[in-house]
């Protein structure tokens, strides 16, 4: 099986003046925690990997062909996915943008164009049996004209090829469920089975823990609670943030608002052992949660912000990307505050509260001989 990745992907560089690399990274990690409500769930998505739905989407030509080597490497159509290309027809190596591949009998390349005058490149080779799930992903409505209800029927439609034989069917499966957003994945429980998640763990491809992770909190299972601890108690001893987003995501989706305070007692409170990743793993997985605004409310979310604030001031700009994705001036003077005071901070954290005053400016007095110092929960207990 190939998938020419390097062909699927299109990398958007977003590029802001930082006077460290580390500080851009940070920045940017923070940044995307503001946009999951509306946009992929953060916590399963690969940006590095894009799906073979994503590839069809909006091309004038997708083909599936073989080749044929009778002087020079020509490819001959077997199947139309997207277009009038009649089966029959060859497409030229000189019109092809990469290089060919070896293919089986029963397997075809598949061949995408742009528009009718754009060359030709190949991103998969695939058993030609599958030609009708490859119609099917191309009849797909595309992304960005995508409602709620589709993606839920689109989630819905891919779990049951999660576990598909063909390795680049369950890749797709894998990539669309983990760009819909989290309110649409969250709606997925009675479409899992439990065992499944749990033997997929036992025999994972690394990249695809998060979303088994999550999916095994959306289930529900009596047994994914001390799976998920499992897994939660492994990462805080070894400090390794990568699973944390996911593993918090999945035990708020079974214990619900009653586990906050442990959260916050463990990752963000201002005596937690924890690393900057972790917290800020911890940080992604309630804005999921505020996002969806369901199982746990935003308002729950943003109480839990307050008292971070209070006790990380040096930190209290990464939960800015979501007030303001939210809508929530409530703790604009206590932010100003933490500005104001001798305490060193991280400069990521001083440029997402300056972005987040700079949207506020009608929300606070920039005279500071007038304002008394508040903490952020007693700004937020005088606004019940």
């Amino acid at each position: 099986m190939v998938w020419h990745q390097s062909h699927l992907h299109n990398a958007v560089h977003k590029h802001v003046a930082f006077t460290t690399l580390a500080v851009w990274s940070t920045v940017m990690l923070a940044g995307l925690v503001a946009t999951t409500s509306a946009l992929a769930c953060q916590i399963c998505l690969d940006p590095s990997r894009a799906s073979l739905v994503q590839a069809l989407e909006l091309r004038s030509d997708a083909v599936l062909a073989k080749r044929e080597i009778a002087g020079g490497i020509t490819h001959i159509v077997v199947d139309t996915v997207i277009g009038t290309l009649e089966p029959g027809s060859r497409i030229e190596a000189s019109s092809l943008r990469s290089a060919p591949v070896p293919v089986r009998e029963s397997t075809g390349v598949l061949l995408l164009r742009d528009t009718p005058d754009s060359d030709w490149r190949h991103v998969a080779v695939i058993q030609r049996h599958h030609i009708e799930l490859l119609r099917e992903f191309a009849a797909m409505t595309p992304t960005a004209h995508m409602g709620f209800a589709d993606w839920l029927q689109r989630t819905r439609y891919f779990i049951g090829l999660l576990d598909h034989e063909d390795p680049l069917l369950a890749e797709t499966a894998y990539l669309e469920i983990a760009r819909a957003p989290y309110s649409a994945i969250r709606t997925l429980g009675s479409h899992i089975p439990p065992g499944q998640l749990a033997a997929w763990l036992d025999t994972p491809t690394n990249y695809r823990e998060p979303l088994y992770l999550l999916l095994l909190g959306v289930a529900g299972d009596p047994r994914a609670a001390a799976t998920l601890e499992m897994w939660r108690r492994a990462a805080l001893a070894q400090h390794n943030p990568e699973p944390v987003a996911a593993v918090v995501t999945g035990l708020l989706e079974i214990h619900g608002e009653e586990w906050l305070q442990q959260v916050f007692d463990e990752y963000l409170s201002a005596d937690a052992p924890v690393s900057l990743p972790e917290i800020q793993a911890v940080l992604l997985a309630l804005s999921v949660q505020g996002g969806a605004d369901s199982h746990i409310t935003q308002s729950r979310i943003i109480d839990i912000y307050a008292r971070f604030i209070d006790q990380r001031p040096a930190l209290a700009g990464f939960v800015t990307p979501d007030l303001i994705e939210w809508g929530n001036w409530t703790l604009t003077e206590c932010l100003l505050g933490t500005l104001e005071t001798d305490t060193p901070s991280h400069p990521a954290s001083r440029f997402l509260i300056n972005r987040y005053l700079a949207q506020a400016r009608d929300k606070y007095s920039t005279d500071s001989s007038t304002r008394r110092p508040k903490g952020c929960v007693q700004l937020l207990q005088e606004h019940e």
